[in-house]
């Protein structure tokens, strides 16, 4: 039993927060606010900051429980393009 407790908290233990950079097509502050409230909306993102002048995304979240894939998804479902999309 405390082997399978102790497995269970590994994957706790290895998750981390990671950090990205992309782009994302948009042009104002209501862009802007949607863009990140996209990002925030999601369990496990920490940070996101879009950059109006580069169209650049940077974004922090936990590996545990979202990924890089699913937040460009997220962004992309409220009207704004990705590089990966």
């Amino acid at each position: 039993m405390l082997a399978i407790l102790m497995m269970m908290g590994a994957g706790s233990f290895f998750a981390k927060n990671k950090s990205a950079k992309f782009l994302v097509n948009g042009k104002c502050e209501m862009c802007e606010k949607r863009i990140e409230m996209a990002a925030l909306s999601l369990e496990g993102v920490s940070k996101a900051d879009w950059n109006k002048e580069t169209k650049e995304m940077n974004v922090t979240f936990n590996d545990a429980k979202t990924n890089l894939e699913s937040v460009q998804v997220a962004i992309t479902k409220v009207g704004h393009d990705t590089n990966a999309s």
